[in-house]
């Protein structure tokens, strides 16, 4: 019930929001092999269109990029390692808002390749964009926190952000972005509303910290890979020294694994609901990208519920990756889409993107092809909001055109319940 389920919670919050219904102006597709690819071709919609849109302003000239390794002071007089990719050579006086990624994956090794191409790609575009270890990670000091997103990692993301509010480059507006953790600490430091930060990006993110999140799924008790090496990870200093110097590695050493507190809260409770506040306290407008094979999608439509800031959302058939990585895809690229979010609330420029519906769905083209999914053709289905009279009688969803999955066939026998999406 993996599509399905998710599916049907859209189409009802595009009800109870005065949303069209994705079904009812689908058309017709001829048999597929799968009923996880006939719930896809339910999203084709007759406006819609192959790409995501292009901005209204022009292209803008490209920086020169050069990266600067910065130590950003903590109260506490601990400093956390920031990477800042700046546009080279301004013009005298120029500023630039500051773009965050905040995590704890050592980004002078484990993921510099990865960094790179994201950082870059915006500071070429005429932003600071800063990557930062968190405290007692990677090249960051301090001992590690007792767990992740704790009350310390937020605090310190409130200082980072004001501390590049207050750099003689910034104009003093900041945007926060990120995947996975970065995403789940930008819709956290969003709840936390610091005054510099304008705008948020998150990608594969929730707040769900227990019911979505990896060590609960679902309730139940999970443990992988990723858990173990978040508990092995603090161990290693930070590169290129690698430093063995006891102060530095001694407290590391010594930090608890976090799996062991994890066990010792097998309930739902206030150890998980202690990092967050409610959606509804965030004030500022929020960028979602959600895959629906990922396992924190639903929090897109909670998102667009109780959020009362603007609220923009894309969701596409990809797993736990950026959508120009997507598995099994078709990839699109974000980077675009991001920058005119963030010239939009950052720059003050028209870019249009908030004249355009807040949701857009991405699915496969069916084609009888061996080509992989990355690289076959997508569309997106994108609606505006309508006012309720102008909808239609009915809104729900359907295989087909002229019966909803919820009216029962001409025979008057009730429907035959959807077991599976998929079958091997």
């Amino acid at each position: 019930m993996l599509f399905s389920s998710y599916l049907v919670r859209i189409q009802n919050w595009c009800d109870r929001t005065q949303l069209p219904s994705f079904a009812r102006h689908g058309r017709a597709r001829a048999p597929v092999p799968t009923l996880a690819l006939a719930m896809l071709t339910i999203l084709a919609l007759s406006t819609g269109l192959g790409a995501l849109p292009v901005p209204k302003t022009t292209t803008p000239t490209l920086h020169t990029v050069h990266m600067v390794q910065q130590w950003i002071p903590m109260p506490d007089g601990v400093r956390l390692s920031a990477t800042l990719y700046m546009p080279a050579n301004p013009k005298r006086g120029e500023k630039f808002p500051a773009l965050l990624e905040y995590l704890p994956y050592r980004k002078d090794d484990a993921t510099a390749a990865r960094d790179y191409p994201i950082h870059a790609w915006f500071a070429a575009r005429g932003y600071v964009s800063v990557r930062v270890d968190i405290r007692g990670f990677g090249a960051s000091e301090g001992t590690p926190t007792d767990r992740e997103y704790s009350e310390q990692e937020q605090l310190d993301g409130e200082q980072v952000i004001a501390w590049l509010a207050a750099q003689p480059w910034s104009t003093g507006k900041v945007g926060m972005f990120g995947i996975s953790w970065g995403g789940f600490n930008s819709i956290q430091l969003a709840m936390r509303y610091p005054p510099a930060l304008k705008a948020i990006l998150a990608v594969d993110a929730t707040e769900q910290l227990f019911h979505d999140d990896v060590h609960y799924i679902d309730g139940m008790m999970h443990f992988d890979e990723f858990e173990l090496n978040m508990d092995l990870a603090p161990s290693m200093t930070g590169a290129p020294d690698y430093s063995l110097d006891e102060k530095i590695l001694g407290p590391r050493f010594e930090s608890a694994p976090w799996s062991l507190m994890y066990f010792k809260h097998q309930r739902d409770g206030q150890f998980w609901h202690a990092p967050i506040k409610p959606l509804s306290e965030i004030k500022i407008p929020c960028f979602l990208i959600g895959g629906l094979l990922d396992g924190y999608r639903d929090s897109i439509p909670r998102m667009f519920e109780q959020v009362k800031a603007p609220v923009k959302a894309i969701i596409g058939p990809w797993n736990h990756t950026f959508p120009n990585d997507a598995e099994p895809g078709p990839q699109i690229e974000w980077r675009d889409q991001a920058l005119r979010w963030w010239d939009y609330w950052l720059k003050n420029h028209d870019t249009g993107i908030m004249e355009e519906p807040p949701l857009s769905i991405l699915y496969a083209r069916l084609a009888r092809s061996r080509s992989p999914p990355q690289n076959r053709a997508g569309k997106m289905a994108r609606r505006n909001w309508m006012a309720p009279e102008e909808r239609s009688e009915h809104n729900a969803l359907s295989l087909r055109s002229t019966r909803p999955l919820n009216r029962p066939r001409q025979t008057g026998r009730p429907p035959t319940p959807l077991r599976s999406v998929c079958r091997r």
